[in-house]
């Protein structure tokens, strides 16, 4: 596994609408030439965060 160079970390509880923007993140960090994680930390949400 090779070095991560950038690690975002997204606390998230009831954040079903607002998550929907991972999408443009996604998109612009997919065009960067370095390695990247997106971790979303769920904690018992009750709507459709963790799907």
């Amino acid at each position: 596994m090779s070095e991560c160079f950038l690690s975002i970390v997204i606390p998230a509880y009831n954040e079903e609408k607002r998550l929907q923007t991972m999408r443009k993140i996604c998109t612009y960090l997919s065009n960067q030439k370095f390695s990247y994680e997106i971790i979303i930390v769920d904690d018992g949400s009750l709507d459709n965060t963790c799907t």
